[in-house]
């Protein structure tokens, strides 16, 4: 049975998820581009706020599941700055082993 993605919305419940899970995504870009080569004195990057996508009516943030595992996330905003009106895709990640596939 082919199964599909599940979109769930970040809330304050579930936002400890999208910030563990952001946490990863810095990490494997650190490979790439060297923004987030130092932790902080929690061990931890930290760098992008998670906050604003809870409380701000501009921002969304959802946890994107794949058969019930975290499977990445979609993080977006109004905040656009060469249309007047529409959405941003800010970040968006899928975990490598859930790239390119049909199933």
């Amino acid at each position: 049975m082919k199964q599909s993605f599940e979109f769930v919305e970040v809330n304050q419940n579930n936002k400890y998820i999208l910030d563990n899970v952001l946490e990863y995504y810095q990490h494997e870009f650190n490979e790439f581009y060297n923004f987030f080569d130092d932790f902080n004195e929690n061990g931890r990057y930290e760098l992008i706020s998670t906050d604003k996508y809870i409380w701000d009516i501009n921002y969304n943030a959802f946890l994107i599941y794949k058969n019930g595992k975290i499977a990445g996330f979609i993080m977006m905003n109004n905040c656009t700055k060469f249309i007047k009106k529409g959405t941003y895709i800010a970040e968006f990640y899928i975990m490598p082993k859930y790239r390119r596939r049909l199933f």
